[in-house]
C-alpha cells in the first residue's frame, strides 16, 4: 500500500496540475498506513514533542551533527533534555543509538 502511494506521489511530479491536491491526499494515506502498521506507536511517539522517544531522537540528532568518539552519556542526556537516569531508563543503549545514526547519516 505504501509503495503504491509512493509510486503515485512520484508519478504526480510529471503532472503539476494535479500534484497540488492529490499529493496531500497521498501523503496522508502514507502516514496513515505507517501509523497503523506494527511500528505505528513508535512512529507516533517520535513525532510527539515532549515524549521520551522524541527526546531520544533529539540525542540522535545531536550525535549526527556533532559526532565525537568520546561523547559521554551525560552530554546526550542533556541534548535530550533528560536526566541521566531517565536517559538510561528510557531507551539509551549505545548499540541502538549507533544503529539509528546509520539510518540518518
Amino acid at each position: 500500500m505504501v509503495a503504491y502511494s509512493c509510486h503515485w506521489l512520484i508519478e504526480f511530479l510529471n503532472r503539476p496540475e494535479e500534484i497540488t491536491f492529490l499529493a496531500l491526499l497521498l501523503a496522508k494515506e502514507i502516514l496513515y498506513t505507517l501509523l497503523k502498521g506494527p511500528y505505528g506507536v513508535t512512529l507516533g511517539q517520535i513525532a510527539m514533542e515532549g515524549s521520551n522517544t522524541y527526546r531520544i531522537r533529539e540525542a540522535i540528532e545531536h550525535i549526527s551533527s556533532k559526532f565525537n568518539p568520546s561523547m559521554r552519556a551525560e552530554e546526550l542526556a542533556e541534548a535530550a533534555s533528560m536526566s541521566l537516569s531517565s536517559f538510561h531508563r528510557d531507551g539509551y543503549e549505545p548499540y541502538s543509538i549507533s544503529e539509528a545514526i546509520k539510518g540518518i547519516v
